[in-house]
């Protein structure tokens, strides 16, 4: 047998080198090692992809680190929705003293509503008035009632002239009294607050008529004012002024000697006392410096305080400050703000029983109300 040649020794072995080969390649651990490196290479790439991707991206939009945060800032001495926040809290106490007023009234009754603490000076000029008619209307009756001319008999001018110069002087003095009382200004301080009287009465007001249905209320400015015995008083007196006036010219004709001194006195009589009542009605009807209504309107609009079955009851109301706070979540982006804010509203309330000349009840309401919401967005009031 021949040696195999250098030639065919490389041959053989590199047939056998690719059978090995082969033999390797096919087994399962290299076709594991094969798979793995599939894998391997698979998932490196979509990684580079998903870099590439952000990369992209991240070079079109902004980097949101980098954006300044927004701020926002609430100008101003008001909350949001103040004027509304402030009525809701005014409904509420006011709902709080109608409850009140009606567990110590009941109904049906009758409720004046004012926002002036000094009843006492309102019901003296009343009083003034109806005391000053009262007082002229009797002089004049006397005079007018006097015999003229006077019977026969020696005149007793002492006794004439001591009536004339008593009624001369009680003219007079009435007129200064008339003057002093109706020409004088009163004032009262008042100061600032969150809530004004009117819009705390007329929250009364109206709390009263949803509470008392059956019940009359009325507020001490805002009604009609209305005819009552004063003025059927003063239209009394005005025809007695004109008696006064027709018997004042009769004295000046056919007057005989004897009684010319007498005439002369009871003439300065009627003369002053027409000049008094020509000054009370003036007086009274005037509306002075710094008041809104006359004498004779106050006296006509409280004169109900006296008469029976009208006004039972008068509720005095004053608005007072509150307070109030506000929070406001001031959130990034394009996310809106969320704010919350509560105030608290107060009224004072004193109860007056007009018939007794009493106080029933007195106090200081509060409530509490709060509204939160969104800027921008609805506004909603939270619950208690």
């Amino acid at each position: 047998m021949t040696e195999p040649t250098p030639a065919e020794r490389k041959t053989t072995a590199e047939a056998e080198l690719a059978e090995k080969q082969v033999a390797e390649w096919d087994s399962p651990l290299a076709r594991r090692r094969r798979d793995a490196e599939n894998e391997a290479a698979i998932v490196k790439a979509e990684k580079d992809a998903a870099e590439a991707r952000q990369s992209q991206w991240t070079s079109l939009a902004p980097i949101l680190a980098d954006i300044p945060r927004g701020e926002t800032a609430v100008s101003g001495d008001q909350p949001i929705a103040g004027s509304a926040l402030a009525m809701d809290g005014l409904r509420a106490v006011a709902e709080k003293v109608a409850e009140i007023v009606k567990t110590k009234v009941g109904e049906p009754t009758s409720v004046l509503v004012t926002t002036e603490p000094d009843l006492a000076s309102v019901d003296a000029a009343y009083q003034t008035v109806v005391d000053s008619l009262q007082d002229l209307m009797t002089m004049a009756r006397q005079l007018l009632q006097q015999r003229w001319p006077p019977p026969a008999g020696p005149v007793d001018r002492e006794k004439s002239g001591a009536e004339s110069v008593a009624v001369a002087a009680a003219a007079a003095g009435f007129i200064t009294s008339v003057v002093g009382m109706f020409s004088a200004q009163r004032s009262l301080s008042t100061f600032a607050t969150s809530v004004d009287d009117l819009s705390a009465s007329a929250a009364v007001v109206g709390a009263l008529i949803t509470a008392s249905p059956s019940s009359t209320v009325l507020h001490a400015n805002f009604r009609m004012r209305g005819k009552g015995q004063i003025d059927n008083d003063f239209a009394e007196l005005r025809a007695l002024r004109r008696e006064l006036a027709d018997k004042e010219q009769s004295f000046w004709g056919n007057i005989r000697p004897e009684y010319q001194t007498e005439a002369a006195d009871r003439k300065q009589q009627i003369k002053a006392l027409i000049t008094a009542i020509d000054m009370f009605d003036n007086s009274v009807r005037t509306v002075s410096s710094g008041s809104t209504r006359s004498a004779l309107t106050n006296a006509v609009l409280y004169e109900q305080l006296h008469l029976e079955g009208c006004i039972d009851n008068v509720l005095l109301v004053k608005g007072i400050a509150g307070s109030g706070t506000q929070v406001l979540n001031d959130r990034p982006l394009w996310l809106k703000d969320k704010f919350s804010v509560m105030a608290t509203s107060n009224i004072t309330y004193m109860l007056l029983n007009a018939k007794e000349n009493r106080i029933v009840a007195a106090g200081t309401a509060s409530e509490t109300v709060s509204w939160q919401g969104k800027i921008g967005d609805r506004v909603e009031r939270a619950a208690k």
